[in-house]
């Protein structure tokens, strides 16, 4: 429940308000925060709360000194004036025992500013019309109901406003009813009938398509996190194959490092094994030795001594 943060807010910012300098502006804040409490409050209205706030409202709105006011100014207070009377009006009209004397007071003020100030209340006319309208047909007086219920049409007109046209419609067949107006009510009966089918249609075609714009919604989210998905998966398993091709080059990278090395040293052993050997030192003998060493041996073959006798 977010009302007693809220409340909290609004008040603290009352506090605030009465710092501001500019008299004018000061009560214009002071006038709207009581209103935005006014309609927190309608839940529970504790106290009379609402009631409270709506008067709190209206009582700061009527000090704003009125002179040297700016445009924006100007605005703002008629527009809050205006606004206290009606919600005080209306206040009284439904309470549980309605005090429509006192509600007729408010209201009589609110047309009489009203009259007074056209320019800076035009755009409260349809909400003034309709609330009379609802007022006096509350009261039983449907004469003045059928006057306030067309005047909400040609306000209704300019700002173009289906749901304001029916409920003048409405209050417009109702008091001809009870003012026994048959070819009124009728008239009236047609026109409402017709535009509450139309809204109706336009309504379920709203939601139709506000029905079809969230599923359209709910798919377009769906492809999302189904191409999402496949992207992560897609990644993923570029990024394993990389770490995958990435250690068979590792390894085969470590295997031929491996073989190169124990070819080299299969190359070095086949080289020392290739090589020479080294030849046996010559006895250098004089030449007289030589000769008469082969003297000898003639000598020992002539002799056949190394024949053996049979």
């Amino acid at each position: 429940d977010k009302y007693p943060e809220a409340k909290a807010d609004l008040e603290t910012s009352l506090s605030f308000s009465d710092k501001i300098t500019n008299l004018a502006d000061r009560y214009i804040q002071q006038s709207t925060i009581y209103a935005n409490l006014a309609g927190m409050s309608e839940g529970e209205n504790k106290d009379g709360a609402i009631y409270s706030y709506l008067q709190k409202a209206y009582e700061v709105i009527e000090k704003v000194p009125t002179q040297n006011l700016t445009e924006i100014q100007k605005s703002n207070y008629y527009n809050l004036y205006v606004t206290a009377l009606m919600n005080l009006g209306s206040y009284n009209v439904y309470l549980e025992k309605p005090d429509l004397k006192t509600a007729e007071l408010y209201f009589n003020k609110m047309l009489e500013f009203q009259k007074e100030n056209p320019k800076y209340t035009q755009s409260l006319e349809i909400d003034i019309y309709d609330k009379l309208s609802r007022f006096y047909f509350k009261k039983e007086e449907y004469e003045k109901v059928v006057d306030y219920s067309q005047k909400l049409l040609e306000a209704e007109r300019s700002k173009n406003s289906p749901r304001n046209r029916l409920f003048a419609y409405q209050h417009l067949k109702d008091a001809y009813g009870l003012l026994k107006n048959s070819i009124e009510e009728n008239k009236y009966l047609r026109l409402y009938t017709t535009l509450n089918d139309s809204i109706k249609r336009v309504e379920k075609e709203a939601i139709v398509q506000q029905s079809r714009a969230q599923v359209a919604k709910v798919n377009k989210e769906a492809d999302y996190e189904r191409n999402r998905n496949v992207i992560i998966s897609t990644a993923v398993i570029l990024v394993l194959l990389v770490v995958l091709i990435g250690h068979v080059n590792l390894k085969n990278r470590r295997t031929k490092k491996k073989y190169n090395e124990l070819t080299s040293k299969i190359k070095i052993n086949a080289k020392e094994e290739k090589q020479p050997v080294a030849e046996s030192k010559q006895i250098n003998i004089a030449d007289d030795t030589l000769s008469s060493l082969l003297n000898k041996l003639e000598k020992f073959e002539n002799s056949n001594r190394f024949i053996k006798k049979k």
